[in-house]
């Protein structure tokens, strides 16, 4: 009976993985591919994710927890409406500036055709996003901060916003700092007045 891999393999794997999905596209990357980017053997990939779908759904998954926590944390926070929403948009921009190939790869999977069942989570999980930030304004709204009239469309704006600028980021360099986040969420502020 062996020994079992070592969790360091599993994060290898899902690194190499992702480079490559990032890079290839998922129909296009292969099995054999994978293992020697990560320097693994296949038995060590099956052992963690079973299959190349499953490693696939592991990355997306993961993505999604941690979109969940970046909102969830920067709406927890003890501040009014504009400084929560700065706090999510600090955090997004951090998120993206650590980890560009993972969100280059969500992007690709977002703008996937919506029959593919990863674009449908990613959409889920966006809609379900959003919706936690109009609950916060819904909040402020009850609190006197914000009125939520047109609350949909102030949502559109404010995440094409933010989309925007991460597009700029992976695009053309444009530099994600957290006074850019600042500025964003005041200048959709101040329009919302």
């Amino acid at each position: 009976m062996g020994v079992p891999p070592d969790r360091n393999s599993a994060t290898r794997i899902l690194e190499a993985a992702l480079e490559l999905f990032a890079e290839k596209g998922y129909q296009a990357t292969s099995i054999r591919e994978i293992c020697e980017r990560a320097e693994i053997t296949r038995p060590t990939l099956y052992y963690f994710f079973e299959s190349k779908e499953g490693l696939y759904r592991a990355i997306v998954a993961e993505a999604n927890r941690e979109f969940y926590r970046t909102v969830s944390e920067g709406l927890a926070s003890k501040t009014d409406l504009r400084g929560k929403y700065k706090g999510v948009a600090r955090m997004f921009f951090e998120d993206v500036r650590l980890r560009p190939t993972l969100v280059r790869f969500m992007y690709s999977l977002v703008w996937s055709t919506t029959a593919s069942p990863f674009a449908q989570e990613l959409h889920q999980t966006y809609a379900v996003v959003v919706e936690r930030m109009s609950d916060a304004a819904r909040q402020a709204a009850r609190q006197g901060e914000i009125t939520v009239e047109r609350l949909e469309l102030r949502m559109l704006v404010l995440m094409g916003a933010l989309g925007e600028a991460i597009s700029s980021f992976l695009f053309l360099g444009t530099e994600l700092t957290p006074e850019l986040a600042d500025e964003i969420v005041d200048l959709v502020f101040d329009g919302w007045k």
